[in-house]
């Protein structure tokens, strides 16, 4: 049994709602969900120089949760004159985009780093009207054969100034993580102009963004401060079909780390497995409950399986 909630938000202010299974009623929303307001995001990129001019290429939306490109949604690009692509596509203020580029014609492929490695996610938060500049290094079909460059650079709590450990960062289709220190180093990446992204995968740090300009064997450094969020509670109250089994496992998997999402490639191309997503709480034949700590500003999108 599968259910999908295909809802995006951003937890703003939720507060904890308590409930004694069997004992009460379930609880109630205290109010209906608003919509959130939409704004244009602008792609240019600066593609493999063995791209024909006829080509026919796209920015591909990955699937948030899972990281796969089903679920997907492509955005075609168009050629300007100087030469580079361009495409614009519109999303909610304050999410988090997770996608790639792809050559659909003459012949299908998908964008590789300056290491011959498939890109498993870009990604871009969306603070209100964006331009993201980047670079593509090769196709699956073309590797990228010339000198590469580097990105080193320090992610610090904006607060304390302490170096912060586990923060996701992103730049040129490679993806990494900082060290206790707070350091990080992304490697074999394409001169040219890329978006550098950072945030706790699990939301405890706001996103932080920047473009960064990389050189054929040199090292770009970078320093970013990161906001800390504030946590929040958010209660999950599931309905489930009257032919649901009794002895059935409802779970959530969402695109956060508190609701299973790994941010590594796992078998398959997966980035979650079912023993991260958090279980459910049975409260009798047809409802499901779940309390989990999320943090403010965070865009989780979800799905209950």
């Amino acid at each position: 049994m599968s259910k999908l909630a295909w809802l995006s938000l951003l937890l703003l202010s939720l507060g904890l709602a308590s409930c004694s299974p069997g004992l009460i009623p379930l609880p109630s929303p205290e109010a209906e969900p608003t919509g959130l307001p939409a704004t244009e995001v602008t792609f240019l990129i600066q593609a493999p120089a063995s791209t024909p001019a006829d080509a026919q290429l796209s920015v591909l939306f990955l699937d948030p949760i899972t990281g796969l490109d089903y679920h997907a949604s492509r955005v075609p690009m168009q050629r300007r004159e100087d030469g580079r692509w361009v495409a614009t596509a519109i999303a909610p203020v304050g999410s988090m985009l997770y996608y790639r580029y792809e050559r659909l014609s003459p012949s299908p492929a998908v964008e590789v780093t300056g290491e011959f490695r498939t890109v498993p996610f870009r990604a871009a938060h969306v603070p209100g009207p964006l331009t993201i500049k980047e670079t593509v290094a090769g196709w699956s079909d073309e590797p990228y054969a010339d000198a590469t460059g580097r990105i080193l650079g320090h992610i610090t709590d904006l607060e304390t100034g302490e170096g912060l450990a586990e923060i996701l960062v992103a730049a040129g289709g490679a993806v990494t993580f900082t060290d206790a220190e707070g350091a990080f180093h992304l490697d074999g990446l394409v001169p040219g102009e890329h978006l550098l992204v950072a945030f706790g995968p699990d939301g405890s740090y706001k996103p932080q963004q920047q473009g960064a300009v990389v050189s054929a064997a040199a090292t770009t450094p970078v320093e970013l401060a990161l906001q800390p969020a504030i946590p929040v509670h958010v209660t999950f109250q599931v309905t489930v079909p009257p032919d649901t089994p009794a002895e059935a496992e409802l779970r959530l998997a969402g695109s956060l780390a508190g609701a299973g999402r790994r941010f590594a490639e796992l078998r398959g191309g997966l980035q979650s497995t079912a023993v991260d997503m958090p279980a459910m709480v049975r409260v009798d034949p047809s409802h499901f409950l779940s309390v989990l700590q999320f943090y403010d500003g965070s865009d989780l999108r979800y799905r209950y399986t």
